[in-house]
């Protein structure tokens, strides 16, 4: 493992975590799996303020089960969309119940640094929960929404607690449904910023959220 990872304390937030495609009929669990399930999150910059490039799934025998690039989110952060590929599609890779583990890649040719989690992160098809990983000591929270979800067709109200400056677009994608518009009303202001996937360029008017905004979002 890369000497980088000593002195190195990331956190890492993993949002989501859904099934994608269709259900696989290979094996006797390929009925209770899918071939991949998307995890959606943020990650801090290290102590050094060093964001990594990448984020890298891997299995209990050490195979590669997905591989993503970090976006720059924000100052010190970064955001990630990784599919990790289960066990019926790719062999060491992890079936249903089965741990993950996630590595930080800082550089092209990279070992990359253990994100170690507070609490087991295993392979699991549907649902939504989310990962903590050890804090900076001089960061704030990087969490994600307080709240349950909308149900299909309704609202609810949420607080963000992730990092500010995070674009809507990302920090709804977190929320694990089809999202059809976010509303948050400023402290002061009597008019709601709105934001509408699809929508009109003049509907956009909620473009990044911050760190305790309450909103109002609807799901499809």
């Amino acid at each position: 493992m890369s000497g980088r990872a000593r002195g190195f304390a990331v956190r890492l937030g993993i949002a989501l975590s859904v099934v994608l495609g269709t259900f696989m009929a290979a094996g006797p669990s390929a009925s209770a799996e899918g071939p991949a399930v998307l995890f959606v999150g943020f990650v801090s910059a290290d102590s050094d303020g060093s964001l990594p490039v990448r984020i890298r799934a891997v299995g209990r025998s050490g195979a590669g089960c997905g591989t993503a690039d970090v976006e720059i989110s924000g100052e010190g952060v970064g955001f990630y969309v990784i599919e990790v590929v289960s066990g019926a599609a790719k062999s060491g890779c992890p079936r249903v119940g089965d741990p993950i583990h996630f590595f930080l890649l800082y550089g092209s040719v990279d070992d990359g640094v253990p994100a170690t989690a507070v609490g087991d992160i295993s392979f699991s098809p549907g649902g939504h929960t989310a990962y903590l990983f050890p804090p900076l000591a001089d960061e704030s929270n990087i969490g994600g929404w307080t709240g349950t979800p909308p149900p299909s067709g309704g609202l609810a109200l949420l607080t963000w607690g992730g990092p500010a400056n995070t674009p809507v677009a990302q920090a709804v994608q977190t929320l694990g449904v089809e999202v059809a518009g976010a509303w948050h009303l400023p402290p002061g202001s009597r008019r709601y910023l709105s934001y509408l996937p699809g929508g009109p360029a003049f509907t956009q008017t909620y473009t990044t959220v911050q760190t305790g905004d309450i909103v109002t979002v609807r799901a499809r």
